[in-house]
């Protein structure tokens, strides 16, 4: 597997004010049919400073992951 191509698709499965909810699944891509090797979920929340204060999600931002 050190040499195989892999594909990685991120989901984007929620939006909040806050954060994200996302999800991940890895394949190798280079013997033929994909085959899934994994797969992993992940929530994201954006903070700014040195204080880690919560900030919400740019409207831009939220506008495209619907």
């Amino acid at each position: 597997m050190p040499f195989d191509t892999i594909e990685v698709k991120l989901y984007i499965d929620e939006v909040h004010e806050y954060g994200l909810k996302l999800s991940y699944e890895f394949f190798c891509i280079s013997r033929g049919e994909p085959e899934k090797l994994a797969w992993g979920q992940q929530k994201v929340a954006l903070v700014e400073g040195q204080d880690d204060k919560l900030c919400k999600i740019p409207k831009i931002i939220a506008k495209h992951c619907k």
